[in-house]
């Protein structure tokens, strides 16, 4: 407000009129005003900062926020953990708000815990910790299928997990899912080559050898050749349809 008033005597003492004074208080306002109280940082520019990988940046800004009851900044900080690969400590931000905001009714509080739950489950399966992966990203999976793209990451580190615990059955199903929907050709052909593989261990030969027909003339990759050394496909190694292959 004063910046404003010395400009307004100033010129009162010259004589201009007010119109005038007002086209020339806009046009300093528009070189300078929006300087002289610079906005304060967001939680939108802390993300933005992290999908263009500035995380000392977004860092930065998360330790300048206050935080809300449903820990938003927590979750902020979570995904910068995360992204630093220190994935003890992205599940550690979250931990408490994911058991306070489940029980919380309003919507702010059921999107953050989704969002929790999804960083956590991603984080476990960085350490290798599949129960805890499955635990968190099953949930988020079954609320947010209408996000396909954006999910077959997430559906891959759950599949993988059911495959790492020998539930095969439950592997298959998301495998499948990945087939369906994942664009890229290398990506498909992966799906694939995977649900051929949990035919074999479940000892469904002829189920595996009619997925591996899908891939074998691929141009990309030699996946029968593959087949060869991986002993996911030894039940039907010695079969009369694979060696027709």
């Amino acid at each position: 407000m004063a910046l404003q008033l010395n400009f307004l005597v100033l010129f009162s003492i010259s004589g201009i009129c007010m119109k005038k004074f007002l086209h020339i208080f806009i046009y300093i306002y528009t070189l300078y005003g929006c300087n002289v109280y610079p906005s304060e940082p967001s939680l939108d520019d802390a993300y933005k900062a992290i999908d263009i990988g500035q995380l000392s940046q977004a860092e930065n800004i998360a330790n300048k926020l206050r935080e809300t009851k449903y820990g938003d900044v927590s979750l902020l900080k979570g995904w910068v953990f995360f992204k630093k690969e220190k994935f003890n400590k992205a599940i550690n931000e979250v931990s408490n708000y994911i058991i306070k905001n489940k029980e919380l009714a309003d919507a702010h509080a059921v999107s953050v815990y989704y969002e929790m739950i999804l960083l956590a489950g991603a984080a476990s399966y960085k350490l290798d910790d599949c129960e805890n992966s499955i635990k968190y990203l099953k949930p988020y999976l079954s609320e947010n299928l209408s996000e396909d793209n954006k999910l077959i990451p997430y559906m891959s580190m759950v599949a993988i997990c059911y495959y790492k615990q020998k539930l095969f059955d439950k592997s298959l199903d998301y495998f499948k899912y990945l087939y369906s929907n994942v664009d890229d050709n290398v990506g498909k052909e992966e799906a694939i080559y995977n649900i051929a593989a949990l035919y074999s261990l479940l000892g469904d030969t002829v189920n595996s050898v009619k997925w591996l027909k899908m891939i074998r003339n691929s141009i990309e990759i030699n996946w029968i050749d593959k087949t060869r050394k991986d002993s996911d496909f030894n039940y039907i190694h010695e079969s009369i349809e694979y060696k027709n292959l």
